[in-house]
């Protein structure tokens, strides 16, 4: 009679973090995607229109959000099972939770601006133009993309140890 391999089942705890970690790419796709759509406006000097803006801050919102739970889930699943490979990914994963939190004032002054909320928005980037306001945070511009191309590597590997559940 053969012998039949056994495959292990991935912990639930696991799969949850590397799910966590996928959803956080797809939010990445589509913050990357609004983007740039928001950049073309801004290039020309026009306000966004209210379903960009509001889009864009959704994206923005679930990749913070769906960032900063693969973090807390990868420290949990660290913690019961000593998992160094989850605590790396999740570690990456903080690294975007915290570029995004640094970009917070501008995904706000945009989603004031496309809403109409001229004032709010100017009160938000510290009274300057947005041209300004952006040219003054390149740096956390910069962090930000890396973050979302670290977030789809993270996730892209999570997707790959989920199909072949290892």
């Amino acid at each position: 009679m053969p012998k039949q391999i056994k495959t292990e089942e991935i912990p639930k705890d696991v799969r949850r973090n590397r799910a966590f970690a996928v959803f956080a790419m797809l939010a990445s796709f589509s913050l990357g995607a609004l983007l740039l759509a928001i950049m073309s406006f801004l290039n020309k000097d026009k306000d966004p229109n209210v379903a960009l803006g509001i889009g864009f801050f959704a994206a923005f919102a679930a990749f913070l959000v769906l960032t900063a739970m693969h973090l807390a889930s990868g420290i949990i699943v660290y913690h019961k099972r000593e998992n160094y490979s989850v605590l790396f990914s999740s570690i990456g994963s903080g690294i975007s939770a915290f570029s995004a939190l640094i970009n917070t004032r501008f995904a706000l002054a945009l989603l004031c601006s496309s809403l109409g909320a001229e004032g709010t928005a100017r009160k938000i980037v510290g009274g300057v133009s947005f041209a300004t306001f952006m040219a003054n945070q390149q740096t956390a511009w910069k962090l930000l993309l890396f973050s979302m191309v670290l977030s789809m590597f993270v996730g892209f590997f999570a997707s790959l140890r989920l199909i072949l559940k290892k």
